[in-house]
């Protein structure tokens, strides 16, 4: 994969995911041949269906189909990703209140 051009995401903030993907080529032993940065996953998937490169995309992105486009899993080392929810402060309704305290029960702790 190292003679590839890779679509990433997002474009910023840094660190993010493209970051992480990059980790990882690093630890397969190459860095991508030429790097595109998206600022969504929408927009990656958009380029390689037009056939600007590949992407790494969660498994959950599989199910936006484009014509052009095709899912294959990662078999290589996956440390996996971390998900952070936000709320205003402010904002206190019934509904944000519920949906951040079922994420505290199933949340886990980051390795540290």
């Amino acid at each position: 994969m190292a003679d590839q051009e890779f679509v990433l995401y997002p474009r910023r903030p840094r660190p993010g995911y493209a970051d992480l993907v990059l980790e990882i080529c690093a630890r397969e032993g190459f860095k991508p041949a030429k790097l595109e940065l998206t600022q969504d996953f929408q927009s990656a998937i958009s380029l390689v269906s037009v056939g600007v490169g590949l992407s790494v995309v969660p498994e959950s992105v599989s199910s936006t189909q484009r014509p052009g486009v095709v899912y294959r899993p990662y078999l290589g080392d996956n440390p996996g990703t971390a998900l952070t929810v936000h709320a205003r402060l402010d904002n206190r309704a019934p509904q944000v209140m519920n949906f951040l305290e079922i994420t505290r029960k199933f949340a886990r702790k980051a390795p540290t």
